[in-house]
């Protein structure tokens, strides 16, 4: 998971500026920042670079990950201290979280040979604490190739434009606790769940599959994590090292 640490990525932005112009695709929804940020088609929006690529696009494009993240995750850098994993889950009833969601690939990678890419978008899943079991879907994704830092700065770019991607991630056969014989679960506030999707946009494709592993958070199961746990992410068909993320809330 060191690939995907969302911790040792939290960077402060730093000097370049880029012009983000023509939204296209399937962009996120304002609650999720796209038009809160003031980008909207036609239009063009100045988004400070960082030497974080999540944070570049999540602290403009898609705010609320952030502090999703941190309050169901937590973060060193920020001393946020992650919600408590749930010692009383559920055992009858449904429950819908909404969140977000974010594709990494290689983006902590200095190796300039190897692409890199980073998309957050939203996202949403639905559980069902009678048969322990969980599914539901990413979209709305937002994102674009990285290239590698500079040498002097530790900056890293975009190679492109900010490209809006459709396209859908599905979150399927998951499965809640250790009552229901889960793979790779071990306590039953536990999850496991396979995810799989292609993203368009740009003239790039962002294929993502594997299996992801997380947490119920909080008193009653009101939160609840899904990182990588096994999976692949490719960029045009090139394999990159990383994972899918999701954090989301009821």
């Amino acid at each position: 998971m060191t690939k995907i640490e969302r911790t040792a990525l939290r960077v402060a932005a730093v000097g370049a500026v880029l012009l983000l112009a023509g939204c296209g695709g399937s962009g996120v929804t304002a609650g999720a920042g796209a038009a809160s940020s003031g980008c909207g088609c036609g239009s063009s929006t100045q988004v400070t670079a960082a030497s974080d690529p999540v944070d570049y696009y999540t602290n403009v494009l898609v705010p609320g990950y952030n502090s999703y993240h941190d309050e169901l995750y937590g973060d060193t850098y920020t001393g946020a201290t992650a919600m408590a994993n749930t010692t009383t889950m559920p055992t009858t009833g449904t429950a819908t979280y909404t969140g977000y969601a974010v594709i990494n690939g290689n983006y902590d990678n200095a190796v300039t040979t190897q692409p890199n890419i980073v998309a957050a978008g939203t996202a949403e899943l639905s559980a069902d604490f009678g048969n322990g079991s969980l599914s539901g879907s990413a979209t709305n994704f937002v994102g674009g190739p990285f290239g590698p830092p500079d040498p002097k700065t530790g900056i890293r770019r975009p190679t492109t434009k900010v490209q809006y991607y459709a396209g859908t991630v599905t979150v399927s056969n998951g499965c809640i606790g250790t009552a229901n014989g889960c793979s790779n679960v071990t306590q039953p506030y536990q999850v496991s769940a396979n995810y799989k999707g292609t993203l368009t946009g740009g003239g790039n494709t962002v294929a993502v599959s594997g299996q992801a592993l997380g947490d119920f958070k909080g008193t009653s199961a009101q939160g609840v994590t899904l990182l990588t746990n096994t999976g692949t992410v490719t960029l045009n068909g090139a394999k990159v090292d990383g994972g899918v993320q999701i954090y989301a809330k009821q």
